[in-house]
């Protein structure tokens, strides 16, 4: 894989299966009849986590997003969780307007 491929890694196609990440490249420089030629790629898991590229890969969960999912499975409705959001950024938009830090 070419530096120029990270550009056309199609993210809708990428996954994560048994510590491998696999790739789809779909439109590298190479073509075949006019077509751009779709190349697969796969990386293996490094067995120092530090220099492990899937564990990069990984979506990291939001903090806000954990709260809210947290507190819809507890029943909590909807409104209040939206309210609860929209008080919080109210409080930090009015301090930072009046210049109290």
């Amino acid at each position: 894989m070419r530096a120029s491929d990270i550009h056309h890694i199609d993210d809708a196609q990428t996954t994560t299966i048994d510590g491998t990440l696999k790739l789809v490249i779909v439109a590298p420089k190479e073509k075949h009849k006019g077509r751009p030629i779709i190349r697969p790629c796969e990386i293996s898991c490094h067995s120092d986590k530090l220099l492990c590229p899937v564990e990069a890969c990984r979506p990291t969960p939001k903090a806000r997003a954990i709260g809210a999912t947290i507190a819809a499975n507890a029943g909590i409705p909807s409104d209040s969780i939206v309210a609860q959001a929209f008080c919080v950024n109210q409080h930090h938009t009015s301090d930072s307007a009046s210049g109290v830090t």
